[in-house]
């Protein structure tokens, strides 16, 4: 037993965990683990399950949320001014060019 109260194959089993899981918090690995009387496959199974639900969850939440609205960036141009009218292309059919 080590200075955790693991036999060797508990602690070698904890650290297969969590390097499958990358779950770095031992209280939660071990607790886990006990609950699953130290079967790697089936502890990581559930912490796959818990998580992967949970990120459907947080996922279906975002996107019942509707995004923020970004407005287009002010150009410097006072509010009160007219917008500039791009000027025509001449070579274009128009009935100016009947008139003149």
């Amino acid at each position: 037993m080590n200075s955790a109260g693991l036999t060797n194959d508990q602690s070698e089993a904890l650290v297969n965990f969590q390097a499958i899981t990358e779950c770095w918090d031992n209280s939660m690995a071990m607790q886990i683990m006990r609950k699953h009387n130290w079967d790697v496959t089936a502890a990581s199974n559930e912490f796959f399950a818990f998580f992967s639900a949970e990120a459907q969850m947080q996922d279906r939440i975002n996107y019942d949320q509707p995004a923020p609205r970004q407005e287009p960036p002010m150009q410097n141009q006072n509010q009160n001014q007219a917008p500039q009218v791009a000027p025509q292309n001449e070579s274009y059919w128009s009935i100016r060019s009947w008139l003149t």
